[in-house]
C-alpha cells in the first residue's frame, strides 16, 4: 500500500506468483479498495488467508500449471472457492512456473482478464 501511495497509484492489478502470495494476500484482504483485479499464480499461503479472502469481492483469475509439483493443482479449487468473483485456468502440461511453460497462453489469459476487469 505504501508503494502504491508513493507512486500515486489509486488501484492496481496484483499478479502474485508462488511465494509472493505471502505478500499479496495481506494487501488483497486488508486493502481490497486498492485492487482492480487479483491474479494468483499457484501462490503460497492459501490456507492462512482463505477465510479473509471470502470477505472481499474483487475480480480474480486463478492460474495454475496442471503438473505443479510445488503447490498441488487441487489448491486451485480451494483458492477459487475462497475468491467469490473468480475464474480458474489450468494450463495443460505446465509445471509450477506455468508462465514459463506456456508464456503465450499465460499472457493472453492475463491480458483478457485485465481488459475484462478494467471494464467493470
Amino acid at each position: 500500500v505504501e508503494a502504491l501511495d508513493a507512486l500515486s497509484v489509486e488501484k492496481a492489478f496484483i499478479v502474485s506468483p508462488s511465494m509472493s502470495g505471502q505478500f499479496s494476500f495481506p494487501l488483497v484482504t486488508r486493502n481490497p479498495d486498492k485492487v482492480l483485479g487479483f491474479v494468483p499464480v499457484a501462490p503460497g499461503g492459501i490456507d492462512r488467508y482463505k477465510g479473509a479472502l471470502r470477505k472481499v469481492s474483487i475480480p480474480a483469475l486463478v492460474l495454475w500449471g496442471e503438473n505443479d509439483n510445488i503447490i498441488p493443482v487441487e489448491e486451485s479449487d480451494v483458492l477459487a472457492a475462497a475468491l467469490t468473483d473468480s475464474r480458474r485456468v489450468i494450463f495443460k502440461g505446465a509445471s509450477h512456473p506455468c508462465y514459463l511453460d506456456k508464456p503465450g497462453e499465460f499472457h493472453q489469459k492475463l491480458l483478457d482478464f485485465f481488459a475484462s476487469a478494467s471494464s467493470r
